[in-house]
């Protein structure tokens, strides 16, 4: 079982628990024999730098390095240390880290638990699909969002590392949405609510082969080249065209997708031109955002008695009484 997140060990803690590997680095040489580098992460995509320093025996180094591959789980002994302002995990030559089968450690040990139950989420994804009146819009949606599709997204984590960066995410994220939308359609009731709620659900469609969740969430390759926006307006606009959306819809949705950054410096290539891509915008915003200080406050609360903590990704000192 996983002891102890990444963010929470200090200068001088001694280690004794399991990672992932994120990264393989090299085999180097030190004074007394050789060295192996790796980047370990845990369940939050925290990470830190790991070193054995292990014998005068290059052939036993490396073969202990050739033996481990990214994503492997491996329990390790050792002490965290900081050096050149980095916090890092060493382990000495009698201390090689040991690498766990399957079976021998928790499976969902690097992937945080859903903060809502699944069948429950499911059961409102259908009901908020089941909802939408607009002939072309329902059929679009009926045509994604299959049963056996419903179930992976319903599973599917929405980030890796910050907002709902966990088993369950997706569906959370979009789910709240939902509702901060349904807000917005009662405060502003000239806006589509039906048209606001198919861009919500597919706005971060393309996450779904951005991310993958094995032993750990991590990012594809395809997903690194082309990002979720992209991702999630080519497949969308597949879609549209195989079901007959009008174009006037289609161009719509598709640039609530690409627009639901908000900003060109957000990563979004058009910014919101039209009400519901606004609303859109703000909706997400608002549900990725609490779900970043909520998750911040909680996790700063179980390390420290101090009435704030810095948010080095927030950039500001956020209160936690």
């Amino acid at each position: 079982m996983r002891k102890k997140r990444i963010s929470v060990l200090m200068d001088g803690d001694e280690v004794d628990d399991i990672f992932v590997v994120k990264i393989k680095k090299a085999v180097g040489t030190y004074k007394n024999g050789f060295r192996l580098d790796l980047v370990l992460s845990d369940e939050t995509g925290e990470s830190i730098d790991y070193t054995y320093w292990g014998p005068n025996d290059e052939a036993k180094v490396n073969a202990l390095f050739d033996s481990i591959h990214k994503n492997s789980v491996l329990h390790v002994k050792g002490t965290a240390r900081m050096y050149r302002n980095e916090l890092n995990i060493s382990s000495g030559d009698t201390d090689a880290p040991t690498i766990l089968r399957e079976g021998e450690y928790d499976v969902d040990a690097f992937i945080p638990s859903p903060k809502r139950d699944i069948e429950e989420t499911k059961r409102e994804l259908a009901e908020r699909i089941s909802a939408v009146k607009n002939t072309g819009l329902k059929r679009l949606l009926d045509s994604i969002f299959t049963p056996s599709f419903i179930e992976s997204y319903s599973l599917h984590p929405a980030g890796i590392q910050y907002h709902h960066s966990r088993k369950g995410g997706m569906v959370q994220h979009a789910l709240e949405m939902c509702e901060f939308c349904d807000v917005m359609c009662r405060q502003h009731p000239s806006l589509d609510h039906d048209l606001l709620i198919t861009g919500v659900l597919v706005h971060d469609i393309g996450k779904m082969e951005e991310i993958k969740m094995g032993v750990r969430i991590e990012g594809t390759v395809e997903g690194q080249l082309l990002g979720h926006l992209a991702m999630s307006a080519l497949f969308v606009s597949k879609k549209c065209d195989e079901v007959g959306l009008p174009q006037e819809m289609r161009n719509k949705l598709i640039h609530m997708i690409l627009s639901h950054h908000g900003k060109l410096e957000w990563g979004s290539p058009k910014e919101p031109m039209f009400p519901e891509a606004l609303a859109l915008h703000h909706a997400d915003m608002a549900s990725a955002m609490l779900d970043e200080m909520v998750g911040f406050v909680e996790e700063s609360r179980s390390r420290t008695t101090d009435e704030t903590n810095y948010s080095r990704r927030l950039k500001r000192n956020i209160l936690l009484k």
